[in-house]
């Protein structure tokens, strides 16, 4: 997906580089984020660009639109501090890069 949303025509190149990025990073026992954010940075450098750029425009706009909604809940609950961890949460479960639906 980050490839053609910059450069579709550039696909087999990055999507190779990223694979191969991969599978070097890739051995048990290592954090998944770390591999990933190895892999994204590839990616982005061989494209020039953040193609997430127009994603996380909306899903910043997305995020303020539910402000108001989030301030309310965490200054209504009767403990705020777990109410803001739980609204915390939420805004790290949301990915663009997930397909499922989400409740």
């Amino acid at each position: 997906m980050e490839i053609r949303e910059v450069d579709p025509e550039r696909e087999m190149e990055v999507m190779v580089a990223c694979v191969k990025m991969l599978a070097d990073n890739f051995y048990d026992g290592v954090v998944s984020a770390e591999c990933a954010t190895k892999v994204h940075k590839l990616a982005y450098d061989m494209l020039g660009q953040d193609p997430y750029v127009k994603f996380k425009e909306k899903s910043n706009m997305q995020a303020l639109s539910l402000f108001s909604r989030a301030r309310e809940y965490v200054e209504g609950s009767d403990d705020p501090f777990r109410a803001a961890i739980l609204c915390s949460i939420i805004g790290n479960v949301l990915d663009y890069g997930i397909k499922e639906e989400l409740d």
